[in-house]
């Protein structure tokens, strides 16, 4: 029986090209390994560092924060405490009915804060507020506005002094859900200016700080001249 020849597989080969490329890439890729392996090390190197850092100018930010607020912490102190004096007093001269002892002292003690005590620690928006009250009690006391200007005046000055307290102390007080009621003045009504209007009722003298009407006694007027130094819209 004879037998089949047996055809031997032909040994495919390379050619010289792809043979050095072989070799070449066998030679430098360990070489490319240690450089990639690297190269991630350092980015992740310089990732932590960075992170590192932006972590350590947080602290001295805060830091620093802590630092400043001791250091005014006894001026936001008293401001603190002038802007709350304020506020009650607006309170009674809005609420309480004009004539009686507590409005009348409330009176003398708004002017004690609009003249001296809150000029020290008050900022540009309260300063405006306080002198868009001072006019609209001078235009009442003139029966040239209402009880309801006086309410809105006070209003707008007890805001300008919750902005100014969030602002010193870094704080965010927030607002309620509750539907606000349609006679709380909004910022633009806050906004408006408040001009003194003339009056033809009998002028008095108060003091030196200047006239007021009949009926005014209490407390100095003469918004003019704070007026001049106050933010005017």
């Amino acid at each position: 029986m004879s037998k089949l020849p047996v055809r031997e597989s032909k040994k495919e080969v390379l050619s010289p090209l792809v043979q050095g490329g072989l070799t070449l890439l066998q030679g430098v890729l360990p070489a490319l390994t240690a450089i990639v392996g690297g190269l991630y090390v350092l980015s992740s190197h310089y990732a932590d560092q960075a992170a590192a850092e932006k972590v350590q100018a947080e602290q001295q930010m805060t830091s620093a924060r802590s630092r400043y607020l001791d250091a005014r912490k006894p001026f936001f102190e008293k401001q603190l405490a002038t802007y709350l004096e304020a506020a009650r007093v607006g309170g009674v001269l809005a609420t309480v009915r004009p004539g009686t002892a507590e409005w009348t002292a409330a009176k003398v003690k708004f002017y004690a804060l609009y003249w001296s005590e809150l000029t020290m620690v008050e900022d540009r928006d309260v300063a405006e507020s306080m002198v868009k009250l001072e006019r609209t009690l001078r235009n009442y006391a003139a029966m040239n506005a209402t009880r309801q200007d006086v309410r809105i005046r006070t209003y707008c000055l007890s805001r300008a002094l919750n902005i100014s307290i969030e602002s010193t102390w870094s704080l965010e007080v927030k607002q309620t859900a509750a539907p606000v009621p349609p006679d709380v003045p909004t910022r633009d009504q806050c906004a408006q200016p408040v001009e003194v209007k003339p009056s033809n009722a009998p002028v008095v003298p108060d003091d030196d700080l200047g006239p007021t009407t009949s009926g005014d006694k209490a407390g100095g007027g003469g918004s003019k001249l704070r007026g001049n130094f106050a933010p005017q819209q």
